[in-house]
């Protein structure tokens, strides 16, 4: 299951190179189909629903740069939805943005010019999100790759 799929690059991949039947769910239309056109041909499927709303288990639940537009009284939600996603002995992987801060309300700045109706969470704010949900196993800060990335992206 991809949480937040976007425009379904990385369920596409998981297919594609490693043989996964994936799920991935989004609430944009644009991306959604964008993602099913994308995954044509691909052992994917494209769903428009919100995270929240949706069943099913799986062996391996992804999010990436979802956690950020989820919403600092949404996190606790978001992991209990992710836990119900997850078989037993299943893995969940959630990849964001975090601020340095444990803020109730988004950084102005990074609100208009950054990232608009979103907020960064903190650590702190996920692992205690996670809290009795999940187990925490490994936390990697990866914002050395931010800068080679958006380069790439251009």
């Amino acid at each position: 299951l991809d949480i937040g799929c976007g425009w379904g690059g990385l369920a596409r991949f998981a297919a594609r190179h490693y043989g996964c039947q994936v799920v991935g769910i989004t609430i944009s239309r644009e991306q959604f189909r964008y993602a099913q056109r994308w995954c044509r041909g691909s052992d994917v499927e494209i769903q428009l629903r919100d995270y929240r709303d949706f069943t099913g288990q799986f062996d391996r639940v992804v999010s990436v740069g979802m956690v950020e537009h989820v919403g600092y009284k949404n996190y606790r939600t978001y992991m209990r939805t992710a836990a119900r996603s997850l078989a037993e002995d299943g893995l969940f992987l959630c990849q964001g943005i975090c601020g340095n801060f444990s803020r109730v309300h988004a950084d102005p700045w990074i609100e208009r010019y950054i990232f608009p109706n979103s907020m960064l969470p903190s650590l702190a704010h996920l692992t205690r999100a996670a809290e009795g949900v999940f187990i925490v196993e490994d936390v990697k800060s990866i914002g050395t790759n931010y800068d080679p990335t958006l380069l790439a992206w251009e």
